[in-house]
């Protein structure tokens, strides 16, 4: 959380969480930090139900759907200060959908936090290996559980 709230402390702006659950995590990124718009996509509906009853002004920015399917977050001109991403939902789909999202994760957010916990940091052996193998460069220490990525290379990403 200190990351997160780091990254947009210096005017908030407008924060998307891609696998945002039922949206507890933007609402304690909000609190701490004033002046985020939060804003989250994730496949359950009952969770985005939630997330909506937590951010009651900003409703309509949660969406239930599949982040490599849905367009309604990526609007022209709308830009994220920040995003929120797990590198292994890139490993779960194809190609095509991973360098597709991180195309419009360079294109409209000025910072990336990513983060990953249990498994997903046993089977890669750390953060670091997990975001070279989503193709996600991260800047800092690779033995962490939470980090800022490269968002200028984020275009040039390929996976492992």
């Amino acid at each position: 959380m200190k990351l997160a709230v780091a990254a947009v402390r210096q005017g908030g702006g407008n924060v998307i969480d891609l696998g945002c659950g039922n949206g507890a995590l933007l609402e304690r990124l909000a609190a701490a930090a004033p002046g985020v718009v939060p804003f989250g996509i994730d496949v359950d509906p009952q969770r985005i139900e939630h997330a909506r009853q937590l951010h009651a002004g900003h409703a309509d920015n949660f969406v239930s759907g599949d982040m490599f399917d849905r367009d309604q977050l990526w609007v022209e001109g709308l830009r994220f200060a920040l995003a929120i991403l797990m590198p292994g939902r890139l490993l779960e789909t194809d190609e095509a959908g991973a360098a597709a999202l991180r195309e419009r994760l360079r294109q409209s957010c000025d910072q990336v936090l990513i983060y990953a916990y249990g498994d997903w940091l046993t089977r890669a052996g750390n953060l670091g290996g997990l975001a070279r193998q989503a193709g996600l460069p991260i800047a800092g220490a690779a033995d962490q559980t939470v980090a800022l990525a490269d968002a200028d290379a984020l275009a040039l990403g390929v996976r492992s």
